[in-house]
């Protein structure tokens, strides 16, 4: 499912993982510009990820932080499908003389796969692995570095 932006922070409960009941501890504030993800209704609340945990709050609460556009409506509408085990798909650097606007270059390594992207600045890194992806900036205004490690 799509990831969506906070435009206001949102207090939410943390929920089990396996059984999705909310965990006995206090509500959590998620940020302003916090992304959530996976929005699905659960009995007047909705239940979403949040850096990698999940959450839930009442539904007029967090509709009201993503703006309440028709995509979190219809994204909170959609019925929750189960997760499977499926291998992640692996972005793939545009072949040379395409006109893609962002190109990932893949940089070679000895364990998960991990592209970067040069961006004003330095570094777009991404890395795969089976829990998912992980998006990191490395600030290298001249871009000198090559992809390799220090030995």
């Amino acid at each position: 499912m799509a990831t969506q932006e906070l435009i206001k922070s949102i207090e939410a409960k943390k929920l089990n993982k396996r059984s999705k009941l909310p965990l006995p501890e206090p509500p959590v504030t998620i940020p302003f510009g916090g992304l959530v993800s996976d929005i699905a209704e659960d009995g007047g609340m909705l239940r979403f990820s949040y850096l990698g945990e999940l959450y839930h709050c009442p539904e007029d609460r967090l509709r009201s932080a993503l703006g309440g556009g028709e995509a979190s409506r219809a994204e909170a509408a959609a019925p929750a499908e189960p997760r499977t085990a499926a291998p992640a798909e692996t972005p793939k650097p545009s072949p040379a003389g395409n006109d893609a606007p962002f190109q990932w270059q893949e940089v070679r390594t000895s364990l998960n796969s991990i592209f970067r992207a040069k961006v004003p600045g330095g570094w777009l890194v991404m890395g795969s692995a089976a829990a998912g992806r992980t998006l990191a900036f490395y600030p290298d205004p001249q871009h000198n570095w090559d992809g390799s490690t220090l030995a």
